[in-house]
């Protein structure tokens, strides 16, 4: 019984054998009909002069596409030359995709990020709209004249007997004495609290949803299958720039938009200026918004390497013990290697500190002070965690730092428009008309469109003729 058993399952076995080797044939017989097609070539030059007539020859100009002869091409086939990136950069698995494949990838990667900024923004309104209830309820009514020269006695009865000018009574006192007169300050303290705790809300939400930003970009761009980690890089600093500032520092414009508010039904005040109350809400959101963003992006590498640091120290005690968690030379390898030093994501960020205390410091001046005081940290920072903690970056070409300084350019014309707009508001800023005036009433002979009063102001006058210039050039 025992004989007739094993023969089944010899027999069993050569007849699964015999499929297997079936299979192998036709897999071989497919694969040897199969023509491998060539996807690009990397061609080498003896001398610099050869390389840069190539460029020239075969790049991707439209002029280059309508001028490449018969002679130029390879099968009937347009040859474009690329510089080829450092071969320790390339991706080789990405290679075998094609440029419209990963524009595709591209392209819903860019939607994810929309998604997640019109979130932020989102967000952004329903704090300030809460913001903006807990400020009226601790009263905006404009105080009685002379209520100053009262004595603190005399201003707390009229306080009693009129609760809509609580502020003016309360503000003026520190939250231990608010809090000591809680018959006439209790409801104002609350409200302020509230407001105060709502902004600073803001701030942590700017940077909590900066740190999103940065695990999805990182997440996406590996999904885009990117040929090279220059494309890579590139591709997720743009990306990551554009999220950060505009959930640092534009959204707070946006909140300024009657046309948004209404739309999604909130009761936000609003106005087309930058006036006092603009600085008392979205400025003060704005610079809390830098001041945690000093601090905010070094906060996870430097838990990691404080971990890092506390795991060796561990492994270290532990030697040579039953109880070390290290059983291989692989584990402890591990444990000596830091983290990537990505700079994609420094790019982004010290370039979008630098467009929104750029483009505001002219009516906010002490963000000039607080985004030197966050490039300070940055530098300091990535030369300790460099030297201690992050691995040895791969040799990235200059194309990333090519594209991060000519958007310095363009945050100059931002800064000069913008601070044309805040500078131009005759609430708070003003200055004689006299030679102005001539220069918008000439201005108007040759332009059918009326010049907006704020061009016509002399202090504004000459940041209008460099935004022109500047733009023109």
């Amino acid at each position: 019984r025992c004989s007739s058993e094993m023969g089944k399952l010899v027999i069993e076995r050569e007849s699964v054998g015999k499929e297997i080797k079936s299979m192998d044939s036709r897999s071989l017989s497919k694969k040897a009909k199969k023509q491998n097609t060539p996807i690009c070539a990397y061609v080498t030059f003896q001398k610099e002069k050869g390389y840069l007539k190539a460029l020239d020859l075969f790049s991707n100009s439209w002029s280059s596409w309508w001028n490449t002869t018969d002679s130029l091409k390879l099968k009937n086939h347009r040859i474009v030359a690329l510089p080829a990136p450092e071969p320790s950069t390339i991706l080789w698995e990405n290679l075998k995709f094609t440029s419209c494949y990963r524009r595709t990838r591209q392209f819903f990667g860019s939607l994810v990020g929309l998604g997640f900024v019109l979130l932020s923004i989102f967000m952004a309104l329903l704090a300030r709209d809460y913001q903006d209830r807990a400020q009226s309820e601790a009263g905006n009514t404009p105080c009685p004249a002379g209520f100053s020269e009262l004595s603190q006695d005399e201003q707390r009865e009229r306080v009693l007997n009129n609760p809509d000018i609580t502020y003016c009574y309360c503000a003026d006192l520190s939250y231990a004495d608010q809090y000591d007169d809680r018959s006439a300050c209790r409801d104002y303290l609350i409200d302020s609290a509230l407001a105060d705790g709502f902004t600073l809300l803001a701030g942590i939400m700017v940077a909590v949803f900066n740190e999103i930003f940065e695990q999805v970009v990182k997440l996406v761009g590996a999904w885009e299958r990117h040929t090279s980690l220059d494309s890579l890089e590139t591709s997720s600093f743009h990306r990551l720039f554009w999220l950060k500032f505009i959930n640092t520092g534009l959204v707070v414009l946006i909140l300024n938009s009657n046309f948004v508010a209404s739309f999604l039904g909130l009761s936000i005040d609003t106005t087309d200026e930058f006036s006092t109350e603009w600085y008392q809400t979205a400025g003060v959101t704005l610079m809390t918004n830098m001041l945690v963003n000093i601090i905010g992006p070094h906060t996870i590498p430097m838990l990691k390497f404080l971990r890092k640091r506390w795991s060796l120290k561990h492994v270290l005690d532990t030697l040579g013990t039953r109880s070390c968690p290290v059983v291989t030379q692989e584990m402890l390898n591990d444990l000596y290697l830091g983290s990537e030093f990505l700079i994609s994501v420094r790019y982004a960020q010290m370039l979008s500190t630098l467009w929104v205390c750029f483009i505001y410091m002219s009516g906010i001046p002490v963000l000039a002070m607080i985004g030197a005081v966050s490039f300070i940290t940055t530098y300091w920072f990535d030369k300790y965690m460099i030297l201690n903690f992050y691995r040895t970056p791969p040799r990235y070409t200059a194309k990333l730092g090519r594209e991060a300084t000519r958007l310095i350019y363009w945050a100059i014309c931002v800064h000069l428009a913008l601070s044309i707009w805040m500078l131009g508001n005759e609430s708070i800023f003003t200055s004689s008309r006299d030679s102005s005036a001539r220069y918008a009433e000439d201005l108007e002979s040759y332009n059918p469109l009326s010049v907006d009063d704020k061009l016509s102001q002399r202090h504004v006058l000459p940041l209008a003729v460099l935004f022109f210039l500047l733009v023109s050039y």
